[in-house]
């Protein structure tokens, strides 16, 4: 309990003060990004203008979303990747976005941060979602850049800080078929890796 706390201990960490205080009131970037996300905004994607009609993962016009995402990360000066998954019957295959920063002392432990980038409804139409879960995607995004930039500047960290967009969460993929898409596709693969996730943050509807 917070009464058993001994606050005469508690001591701070330089890096992440740095980072927070670099951190402003993000609310006119917080919602820009929202707006592109959920289609309400034009966005470039590609280096060209467009509008992201649709982020359901039942819909190929995902990929542009998807895109959009990994752009980002990459212009933060991180490296990337898409991991594809194979889907099932009723979920197509489609990509989760994944970006890291390599740990130095204890690189081996990772630490996830993550955000679902697909929507309902599942059919056509406006990616609405703005707060689920176009509201987490935003935040990931900040706080990936914030991280990144910090890199830059030659800040370390001693875990590896993980960045995760993950796909077709609306589509459950924690259950039945899951393994095959979404969170799902990318913690068996995990599982089987061997890997030592000590911790995970889920950005959803925030």
């Amino acid at each position: 309990t917070l009464s058993a706390i001994d606050f005469g201990n508690v001591t701070v960490n330089p890096t992440l003060q740095q980072i927070i205080s670099g951190v402003k009131q993000p609310t006119a970037n917080l919602q820009n990004t929202v707006l592109e996300i959920s289609g309400e905004m034009p966005t470039v994607v590609g280096g060209a203008p467009t509008y992201i009609t649709t982020r359901s993962a039942k819909d190929p016009a995902v990929a542009k979303a998807e895109q959009y995402f990994y752009e980002h990360l990459q212009s933060y000066g991180l490296n990337p990747v898409y991991q594809t998954y194979p889907g099932t019957g009723v979920v197509p295959a489609a990509r989760n976005v994944i970006a890291q920063i390599n740990g130095t002392s204890k690189p081996n432990e990772i630490v996830i941060i993550a955000a679902h980038l697909d929507n309902r409804p599942w059919g056509g139409g406006l990616a609405y979602g703005a707060d689920d879960d176009a509201s987490g995607c935003a935040a990931l995004l900040y706080i990936a850049k914030s991280f990144a930039q910090a890199k830059a500047t030659g800040t370390t960290f001693d875990r590896t800080i993980r960045f995760a967009f993950f796909n077709a969460e609306e589509d459950a993929p924690w259950s039945g078929s899951g393994k095959n898409f979404g969170s799902g596709f990318y913690a068996a693969g995990s599982r089987a890796a061997n890997e030592n996730i000590v911790a995970m943050i889920a950005a959803d509807s925030l």
